[in-house]
């Protein structure tokens, strides 16, 4: 591998890295515990129970890869505790999406001053290119590196770690100083050598910084991070790869299923993001339990779009729409399930109240049609596993009352396999 560097401000040598495609497999049985790992989620706890991040300026939460996450403007920055990264092997893991690309901001930079650091930048001016490329890049610099050191890009300038979009970040040095670096699950920079001794040899690091460098004159970042995660291992690309399956998915902003002026069903279904989906699935189904593929659609990319299709020839009675994506290594993932009853009229209606559910208190007014009849009541939820089933011996009003212990989400309902209706806890 041909290696390639460059003098940079300072008389620096860099680690330059360019953004790659999303990859996304199955999570590991078992996953290496992270020593300290910040989701972010409205504060900025440890959630392995060591101190909480302190915030300089305005504390500003947004909406995350999912949940919360940390947005800088170019105000504020995040100091982490000391000597957080004082181990022999390390790996860093972050979600992140630059906002606006500023020469030398940080994602993050650990170290004590000017002289003893270990921090990836966000963007460096190339001044040796007549183009003025940009590229992002790893470095560490103490008495054993000798200055700032850093390895090779594969491919040519420019690069972007993202252009206003989550992108998943892994930075890993081992103890004998190899360095690599990796975008959205796939490597892209390795340092064979020159991270002499691992980070540990920068000792009990005190400005341990996100969004911030140790140069007083390199401005602050404007970037959004979640899910940050250290751990005092280096990560296999496995591992990685499981990782950033669990922090990127498909983003889905909209799914509908309804019945037209024609009789037929129309779908459709919104994303605002699509990292490594490959396209989309709908099966259908008349019970809501056994699923038969109805069609498939290709992905529009990354940036996600809208999507359609058309069901010509629904089923009499209850048809469930399982909407499903499936990743370019096979992984499928389901979005969402969708109902819509034919022939049914106002007086063969289940209605059930209060929707959302309020107290796990649930009260089901059942068809005139199965009033005399006994009653299997089933609640599943959007995978189709069944979370509560109860039988009730009929003979008498039509309303039954129910004590539902379910987690916040989206559930189906179902009477004897033929009436049906959608469920929420919040």
């Amino acid at each position: 591998m041909k290696q390639f560097y460059t003098s940079l401000k300072r008389g620096t040598t860099a680690l330059f890295v360019a953004s790659s495609l999303f990859i996304r497999v199955q999570s590991f049985a078992q996953m290496p515990s992270p020593l300290v790992h910040y989701k972010f989620n409205g504060n900025t706890n440890d959630e392995k129970g060591g101190s909480a991040a302190v915030v300089s300026g305005n504390s500003l939460f947004v909406e995350g890869v999912e949940g919360q996450a940390f947005r800088f403007d170019g105000t504020n920055y995040i100091t982490l505790p000391e000597g957080i990264i004082n181990h022999p092997n390390i790996t860093i893991a972050t979600a992140v999406k630059i906002e606006q690309y500023q020469n030398y901001s940080r994602v993050f930079d650990f170290g004590n001053d000017t002289e003893t650091f270990f921090a990836f930048y966000s963007l460096i001016g190339w001044t040796a290119d007549p183009g003025g490329a940009f590229l992002p890049g790893l470095f560490m610099k103490n008495s054993i590196t000798g200055g700032e050191k850093g390895a090779i890009p594969w491919g040519q300038p420019p690069y972007l770690l993202g252009d206003n979009k989550w992108v998943y970040l892994v930075c890993t040095v081992d103890e004998g100083g190899v360095a690599k670096v990796y975008v959205n699950g796939s490597q892209i920079a390795e340092n064979a050598n020159e991270f002499k001794a691992g980070v540990r040899a920068l000792g009990i690091t005190k400005n341990n910084y996100l969004g911030k460098s140790q140069f007083e004159w390199d401005g602050l970042a404007k970037q959004v991070i979640d899910d940050f995660r250290i751990y005092d291992k280096v990560l296999s690309p496995a591992e990685i790869q499981a990782l950033n399956a669990t922090v990127l998915p498909v983003k889905l902003s909209s799914y509908e299923a309804k019945l037209n002026a024609n009789g037929n069903v129309d779908l459709r279904w919104a994303t605002v993001s699509e990292s490594g989906n490959d396209y989309f699935v709908i099966e259908r189904s008349t019970d809501g339990e056994t699923f038969e593929k109805f069609v498939s659609v290709k992905s529009k990319g990354e940036k996600g779009g809208f999507y359609s299709a058309t069901d010509a020839s629904p089923a009499n009675g209850p048809n469930y729409y399982r909407l499903s994506q499936v990743d370019k290594n096979g992984d499928t993932k389901v979005e969402g399930i969708r109902l819509v009853s034919l022939g049914l009229g106002k007086e063969e209606k289940l209605v059930v109240y209060p929707n959302p559910l309020v107290n796990n208190t649930l009260s089901i007014q059942v068809p005139p049609a199965i009033k005399t009849k006994d009653i299997d009541i089933k609640v599943s939820d959007l995978t189709g596993k069944i979370v509560y089933k109860t039988k009730i011996v009929r003979g008498m009003s039509g309303v039954e009352v129910l004590n539902l212990d379910l987690s916040s989400g989206l559930y189906l309902l179902k009477v004897n396999d033929s009436f049906s209706t959608k469920l929420s806890k919040e």
